[in-house]
Order: structure tokens, then sequence, then C-alpha cells
């Protein structure tokens, strides 16, 4: 798949994620929220990936 297909999808994948650390980090589910970080991060490391490779 091209990458300027997926940038609009990973850029979802983002805000979900960051609305989902919230929601979990005021819930006070700490285990949930590191893994939720580490996901967006992996979000952020693949959106770059995306924008270096168009």
């Amino acid at each position: 798949m091209n990458s300027r297909q997926i940038i609009p999808f990973m850029w979802l994948r983002l805000i979900v994620v960051i609305g989902f650390t919230i929601f979990v980090a005021v819930q006070q589910m700490w285990v949930i929220v590191a893994i939720s970080v580490l996901l967006a991060l992996l979000t952020i490391w693949q959106l770059w990936s995306a924008y270096r490779n168009r």
C-alpha cells in the first residue's frame, strides 16, 4: 500500500490512541497508560517513516 494513502489513517489512529490514553489516565489504570504511550510512540514513528518514504 502506498504511504500517501495510509498517512490520514495513521493521524486518525494517533488521535484515537491519545484520547484513549487520556481517558485511561483519568481512570488511573497506569499499566494500560504505559501500553497506550508505547502505541502512540509506535504510531509517531510510523508516521515519520511514511512521510520520509512518500
